[in-house]
Parts: C-alpha cells; structure tokens; sequence
C-alpha cells in the first residue's frame, strides 16, 4: 500500500474522551493544503463540518458515516443507518 497521511479536524475541542490522539489533531484552524479524500464521522450536516466544509468539492472522494435523523447525505458515500444509539456501532 502506498503510505496514508491524514488529518483530523474538530470545529471545536474534543473533550478528555480523546486525550489518547495526543497532538494527531487540528482544532478550530484553518485548514491548509490538498487533500484527495474527506472522512466525516457522526456528522450530520455540512455546517458542522467547519472549514473542513470548503474542501468537500475539491476532494476526489468524501464519505460520510453516521446515524443522526436529520442526516443531509451530503457526500459522495453515505452510510447513513438511523437505528444504531451511535456513529461508532456502524463501524463494526
């Protein structure tokens, strides 16, 4: 495989919940540089994407997981699956 470089951005601060990434993430900056994909995870909206939201058109593919009703399936993948309590449950 050829090697993966990825950023995670959070609008806002995560919380203690993911104090195990360490520095692994942006919050709240503005994003810079190309990027071929977007992953959103438990995102149900394009306005919670942040700035993350301008790249949406520019990447080569983008996808969507989630679980929340008001889903707008605003990728070009989505996993959408109302029934689960949470994003992480379609995961497995």
């Amino acid at each position: 495989f050829p090697s993966v470089e990825f950023v995670m951005y959070f609008p806002a601060p995560p919380g203690e919940r993911f104090d195990f990434l360490g520095e692994k993430f942006i919050v709240g900056e503005e994003l810079r540089g190309e990027f071929d994909a977007l992953v959103s995870l438990d995102v149900s909206t394009v306005d919670r994407l942040g700035c993350a939201r301008d790249y949406l058109d520019m990447v080569e593919f983008s996808l969507n997981l989630d679980h929340h009703l008001d889903n707008e399936r605003f990728a070009e993948v989505n996993l959408v699956k109302r029934a689960p309590s949470t994003t992480c449950v379609l995961y497995f």
